[in-house]
């Protein structure tokens, strides 16, 4: 499944893939821009029979991820991944109660680095998921393919809404830290 030494993706493609390359195709139209970042292709790297996606068949690049280390909860969103997303803007305050200054003490860089070093692993667990719901419920190509594109791509929204909410979180928690009075 992953490929270490791997970092780039054969785009090319053709439209009319065969059985053996389907399951490439249908990577690039879940990732969306950006997609070598993401995949590679090996060679052997096939769709399983009767037609559903494996998790064995597909190759994901494995490595530090810098965005999401820089930007974890925008990145999340905007890689739609609203779960992980919401996980990571409760998991820091629910830390800092527990332990006020939990965030200045470590917790917040020691979640970042855990998402630097496990994002690409999160994103093609998510990507297979819904690559197999995919397979699951829709027998017509075409519209699985459209679900896929759906599914994947990337929300400018998303990480808007990500970035306002991590700033909210950040300054929630260091109004809580500085000494003012309270009414």
């Amino acid at each position: 499944m992953n490929h270490p030494s791997a970092t780039t993706i054969n785009t090319d493609v053709p439209e009319d893939a065969t059985e053996s390359s389907g399951s490439h195709r249908e990577i690039l139209h879940f990732v969306g821009p950006r997609a070598a970042a993401y995949t590679v292709v090996t060679p052997g790297t096939a769709r399983q029979d009767e037609g559903t996606a494996s998790r064995s068949s597909r190759a994901w690049s494995t490595g530090w991820h810098w965005p999401a280390f820089l930007w974890t909860v925008p990145w999340m969103f905007y890689r739609k991944m609203y779960s992980g997303g919401i996980i990571l803007i409760v998991l820091p305050v629910f830390l800092d109660h527990i332990l006020p200054g939990a965030l200045f003490l470590g917790s917040g860089f020691l979640i970042a680095v855990a998402c630097g070093l496990f994002a690409r692993t999160w994103y093609a667990e998510h990507a297979d998921r819904r690559i197999e719901k995919a397979y699951r419920e829709f027998e017509d190509p075409n519209v699985r393919l459209a679900y896929i594109e759906h599914a994947g791509g990337v929300s400018v929204a998303g990480a808007v809404f990500g970035f306002l909410t991590q700033v909210a979180t950040l300054s929630v928690v260091i109004l809580d830290l500085l000494p003012i009075e309270r009414l």
